[in-house]
């Protein structure tokens, strides 16, 4: 059995591993969701936007929390030389981001870029006065994969440091760990 001085020790140094651990996954998670960013653009009903890579981007819509302006809206990205759609499926598991400014962002819709170059985004569907409020449509890559293995490290981090306080409390006042 250990000691309760080296199981006190023990708890502080997982405790402070954990915090620290905690910390680096919050920053990780911030900078994955700013980094992807490809276009910020106006809430508008028809708008061309170039994309300098091919493959899978999400739509974001963003705008206050409070304002509803984007509830039937539906999306389309269209190539801008053939007028084709690009290929598209709704997000299904959505990550939905808030900001201290009641700001929020909701992942919407994924497309299928199928090559560089000019596109156009058409909004059908968009509350009156939506173009006006400053909302924003977000063109970002895919990046759920690394969110969640972000999100995995800030919530085993948390486990590991209450678990640390717990026992180190257990500890400091002798329900475990004295001989």
């Amino acid at each position: 059995m250990l000691s309760s001085n080296v199981l006190l020790f023990s708890c502080i140094v997982a405790a402070l591993v954990a915090a620290g651990l905690m910390v680096q996954g919050i920053r990780a998670l911030l900078r994955v969701s700013a980094a992807n960013a490809l276009a910020v653009l106006p809430a508008q009903s028809h708008q061309t936007v170039s994309l300098a890579e091919a493959g899978p981007v999400v739509l974001a819509v963003s705008g206050s929390q409070f304002r509803t302006g984007f509830g039937g809206a539906t999306f389309a990205l269209k190539d801008a030389a053939t007028g084709r759609e690009v290929a598209s499926e709704t997000v299904v598991v959505r990550t939905k981001r808030s900001s201290l400014n009641g700001t929020v962002t909701l992942s919407v819709r994924r497309f299928t870029v199928p090559h560089a170059g000019d596109f156009v985004l058409e909004a059908r569907g968009l509350s009156p006065g939506i173009e006006d409020s400053g909302a924003r449509f977000i063109l970002q890559r895919s990046h759920q994969v690394a969110l969640a293995i972000h999100i995995l490290r800030v919530v085993g981090s948390a486990v590991l440091l209450l678990a640390a306080i717990v026992v180190a409390v257990l500890s400091a006042t002798g329900k475990i760990g004295h001989q």
